[in-house]
């Protein structure tokens, strides 16, 4: 494929949004997206750095390859951005993008793809938990879904990690999720 009409670039990297593969991704390229990129579609002040370090930090007492997981789950955003749950199904090709993408981020940063047995329904518990104390503290108008979703609200001491790590600098957020991701097992020939 030759040159794309309006190229986009992750750090100093051209971004092939049909083939990732092409592009080379560096955990250090993704942070600046990461920190400056809204959740809910923008209508809310959290990053999709702060959401990353949220899920790292409820994710503390597990393995640390599940740490990691949760810590790299939304990295490719940095990338294809984090798009609505509800307008996703609108977009015809780009589930099938961003799991190509999620897919070529994670095996960028040194982790197995697809996640390991298990691994998946620790991401999805943190991420839908994170969502919730997320949505109960901006009070966004979904945190009642979100808790039916649940099956309850969110505890005050999940309320307080959060506090800790929507208030963190963005050089602690950066640090939790990248040092989790870094400090995983790391697979054979995967590049850093």
């Amino acid at each position: 494929m030759g040159r794309q009409p309006w190229p986009h670039y992750i750090g100093d990297q051209e971004v092939w949004f049909l083939e990732p593969e092409r592009t080379l991704v560096r955990l250090q390229d993704l942070r600046k997206p990461l920190a400056t990129q809204r959740r809910y579609g923008g209508g809310y002040d959290v990053t999709v750095l702060a959401h990353l370090a949220l899920c790292t930090a409820l994710s503390s007492d597990s393995s640390r390859l599940h740490r990691a997981y949760a810590a790299a789950h939304d990295l490719h955003e940095a990338i294809v951005i984090d798009v609505p749950s509800s307008l996703k199904p609108l977009l015809p090709d780009y589930r099938e993008i961003e799991d190509a993408w999620a897919a070529h981020v994670h095996r960028s940063v040194g982790l197995p793809w697809p996640l390991l047995p298990g691994a998946e329904h620790h991401v999805q518990r943190i991420d839908v938990l994170a969502g919730l104390i997320e949505m109960t503290q901006v009070g966004h108008p979904s945190v009642r879904v979100q808790s039916e979703r649940m099956g309850r609200e969110a505890t005050m001491e999940e309320n307080e990690t959060w506090g800790w790590w929507y208030t963190a600098s963005e050089d602690e957020q950066w640090e939790l999720v990248s040092e989790a991701v870094r400090r995983a097992e790391p697979v054979r020939g995967a590049y850093r």
